[in-house]
């Protein structure tokens, strides 16, 4: 064989050696890339944008809000003071859950609130006597001894 052709196919296989172990290299950081990224996203995986979003929540009857509501007053009565976040936790709900019953215990009166985004903490309005509602005593009401005037 020719010296030349000799040289020319040790080179030829240099080439290939040296393109496939580029491939293996260039292959494998792809791979330990989309292993970081999936450890990142859970089991959803690799997604095509940044951030998804979550499913909606499904349509909710009133009496389940009610019902919701009245949970959320009765844990907030007991515990003034609560973030969503020990909210959730207590109650087992996820803060999307939580965004509707909220806004309308506040906009009623019922709860109000402190403080901004997650150092928000809720508490519980207590309740007046109506305007011009007068609480008469009853005997039952005075001390042994004093009569009425």
């Amino acid at each position: 064989m020719n010296l030349e052709r000799e040289v020319y196919i040790i080179v030829r296989q240099f080439v290939a050696r040296v393109q496939e172990l580029a491939q293996r290299a260039a292959l494998l950081q792809v791979e330990a890339a989309l292993n970081v990224a999936a450890a990142r996203h859970g089991s959803r995986g690799i997604t095509t944008h940044t951030r998804t979003r979550p499913a909606r929540l499904a349509n909710r009857s009133q009496g389940d809000l009610e019902a919701l509501s009245l949970r959320l007053v009765a844990l907030i009565e007991q515990n003034p003071g609560l973030r969503v976040e020990e909210i959730n936790r207590r109650l087992q709900t996820e803060t999307r859950e939580l965004v509707r019953p909220i806004r309308e215990l506040v906009s009623t009166g019922t709860l109000r609130f402190e403080g901004r985004n997650r150092a928000r903490r809720y508490f519980v309005v207590p309740k007046r006597a109506p305007l011009g509602v007068v609480r008469l005593p009853t005997t039952g009401d005075r001390p042994a001894g004093q009569v009425a005037a």
